[in-house]
């Protein structure tokens, strides 16, 4: 079917799926320019559900007028006898789907009416942020003291320790250099994407993941970012998008396995070091990165050697609707700790509270991360080299000694040859990479686990606000190791701010219909009354979460591809029910209707996705005894002299919380304890 050939009927059907008011109809309100942007590239996949759709009114239409030529009453019938048809509806929700994205979605190809009529305004990028230096590739040197795999949180934390300490360091990235405006605003490419990333692999770098029936499933990274598993690939890695949470872990957190003992199913082990060992790294995390946050709100169990660097985000809406729900129930709030400016730092603004925060760049460069903390600082001692659109292969060695990181420059192998290799490319793609090497034990991939959430929404009795930055604002502790969680419970704060597109595909859940005038009155009149909570629960390892390679596949560098499995505990899923029930009591306070269960009782493995998410860690634990773990408590790989890990696969545990500040504190640990022991 031709997009031209049926243009009229398509026009009429988009223009009844969003009817046209005081704003546009869903045609002349984006779709059409969406329609005929991706009709060969995104949208290839509808061709054959709307020829389908066509056939199916013309049909019903019959010898009378076209489907097109029939007023709106008419045509509404029609739409609903498809709606009744089974098969005919399989079709006409391919087309909601499209007048969605098209209304309500931005690929950075149209401007949808949707975002002008809820006021979704994000604004342009107004930073001038100076580029990152990187280097050409006839600039890369023979030969590094030190090799760094990757360019996020602890690659970054790693290249500043150590070229602070005159080492010669290369940081290779495997992607290009993207700038603040390719980052932003792009809702259909973006890292929560509809579509291929933009801050993804590209085409031809699948990921294997086993179904609960046993079934091996091949997603490739064209299916989109939440499918694919993905961590932003980009300088900065997630950091870059993120919103920023930056919590401690609590002292039990590093003793799981004497605080809960080991649960049926999992592998626990206690960290080689403690929350007082670790307290001096946290401090200078959140001074090094810069974190904005409350100094008594939420850290009285978790004690502290000095307060923020900065004072929390300011209180809004939301803010106070829970706070006022949580007394009445004698849940202890306050604003969440974000590395974020709230004041000017770092000769970087304050938030311009742009509305746009997760899952996008900083149109002002004041959101902290990788980028523009630690890898800045390393570039600016001379002795650190910034290498982008460069994938990694494989470790070059001699034994189990390294001698060098093989590259793929312009399509052509090359080795660059180092003293150490530092691999800090997540934890995927780390133990991807050490297997494909052949260096490490048989805990190399093992014990993959993350964080299990639970996420609750309901209709505030008032509107909150649409749009709101940083998308999160306040929190409870009181559910973390309290007693009650089966293991360790977990943080509890509101939703994010969703956007537009979010907010259509939520609608019918909470009475606003899949499509028609009905659906588009909902998004302005009760969207802005639309909030949520959710939980961080803690899940626990296993041998079952892992990463391993593909006997076969390789993606287009010629990568083995990694098999990728969820950890399998009962323990954990009892844990985000604990935390559900208790999320849902605290919604429930604060007079919202329609009290809902986003996530229900399904699993991770139920559907066809890829079971690693943001927050993925352990695939390297640190253990000192190297029948546990696959590093020592210093990051160096068991079994070899020259290999360190510096990032989330080191972490023995996900505590309840985001893992990002544990994560730039144990870098700056293990990173420093190369330098001391030279």
């Amino acid at each position: 079917m031709s997009v031209v050939a049926n243009e009229q009927l398509l026009k009429a059907v988009f223009n009844r799926l969003v009817p046209a008011d005081e704003w546009p109809g869903g045609w002349d309100g984006g779709v059409r320019d969406y329609l005929r942007a991706q009709w060969d590239a995104d949208l290839v996949w509808s061709h054959e559900p709307l020829e389908e759709l066509a056939g199916f009114l013309t049909r019903l239409c019959g010898d009378g007028p076209d489907f097109e030529d029939r007023d709106a009453a008419e045509q509404d019938r029609l739409l609903a006898a498809a709606e009744a048809d089974t098969e005919a509806a399989k079709s006409l929700f391919a087309a909601v789907r499209i007048a969605k994205e098209g209304f309500y979605g931005r690929d950075g190809s149209h401007a949808p009416a949707g975002w002008g009529m809820l006021g979704f305004a994000p604004g342009p990028t107004v930073a001038r942020v100076k580029p990152t230096a990187t280097i050409a590739h006839s600039e890369i040197r023979d030969r590094y003291d030190v090799i760094v795999v990757g360019s996020g949180l602890g690659g970054a934390v790693a290249a500043s320790v150590l070229s602070a300490s005159g080492a010669d360091v290369l940081v290779v990235e495997r992607a290009a250099a993207m700038s603040t405006d390719e980052l932003r605003s792009d809702h259909l490419h973006g890292k929560r994407s509809v579509y291929a990333t933009s801050v993804g692999p590209g085409p031809g770098h699948p990921r294997v993941t086993v179904l609960a029936d046993g079934t091996e499933q091949v997603i490739d990274a064209a299916a989109g970012g939440d499918i694919w598993g993905l961590v932003a690939m980009t300088v900065g890695g997630g950091t870059r998008l993120w919103q920023g949470m930056s919590w401690r872990l609590f002292p039990e957190d590093f003793a799981m396995a004497t605080t809960y003992g080991t649960p049926e199913g999992a592998d626990v082990l206690d960290w080689p070091v403690g929350y007082d060992e670790m307290e001096p790294y946290y401090s200078d995390a959140e001074w090094d990165l810069g974190v904005a946050g409350h100094d008594e709100a939420l850290s009285a169990r978790t004690p502290r050697s000095r307060g923020y660097p900065m004072p929390a985000l300011p209180d809004d809406p939301v803010r106070s609707l829970f706070r006022t729900a949580g007394e009445k129930i004698g849940v202890r709030t306050g604003p969440i700790p974000f590395a974020i400016n709230s004041v000017a730092r770092d000769g970087r603004p304050p938030c311009a509270r742009c509305g746009q925060c997760v899952g996008h760049a900083c149109p002002v460069d004041a959101k902290n991360g990788a980028h523009n903390t630690f890898l800045a600082r390393a570039l600016r001692t001379g002795h650190c080299d910034l290498l982008v659109g460069t994938p990694v292969l494989g470790i070059s060695h001699r034994g189990q000694r390294a001698e060098g990181v093989r590259v793929l420059v312009d399509g052509v192998e090359r080795t660059i040859s180092c003293e150490r290799v530092v691999m800090a490319a997540g934890a995927i793609e780390t133990p991807r990479l050490l297997l494909a090497s052949g260096l490490g034990n048989d805990n190399v991939g093992r014990f993959l686990h993350g964080h299990s959430a639970s996420m609750v929404a309901g209709i505030a009795p008032e509107a909150v606000g649409l749009f709101r930055s940083p998308g999160h604002s306040v929190a409870t502790l009181d559910f973390v190791h309290d007693g009650q969680a089966p293991i360790g419970g977990g943080v509890v704060f509101d939703m994010f701010s969703l956007y537009p597109l979010m907010l259509a595909t939520m609608a019918a859940r909470f009475g606003g219909g899949l499509y028609g005038r009905g659906h588009k009155k909902w998004m302005r009149e009760i969207a802005p009354r639309f909030v949520g909570l959710m939980s961080m629960a803690q899940e626990l390892s296993s041998p079952d979460g892992r990463v391993r390679l593909h006997s076969s596949l390789r993606d287009a560098d010629g990568v083995p591809a990694p098999i990728i499995t969820a950890p399998q505990v009962r323990a954990t899923e009892d844990n985000r029910a604990y935390l559900t029930k208790v999320t849902m009591k605290w919604l429930e306070t604060t007079g919202c209707s329609q009290p809902t269960d986003l996530i229900g009782g399904r699993t991770r493995q139920s559907t066809p996705r890829i079971p690693a998410t943001e927050h993925a860690c352990g695939s390297a634990r640190m253990a000192d005894d190297p029948r546990r773990g696959a590093t020592d408590r210093y990051g160096r790989l068991h079994g070899t002299p020259n290999v360190y890990v510096c990032d989330a696969s080191l972490l023995p545990s996900s505590g309840g919380v985001n893992p990002g500040l544990t994560i730039a504190a144990n870098s700056l640990r293990v990173a420093r304890s190369w330098v001391d022991q030279g």
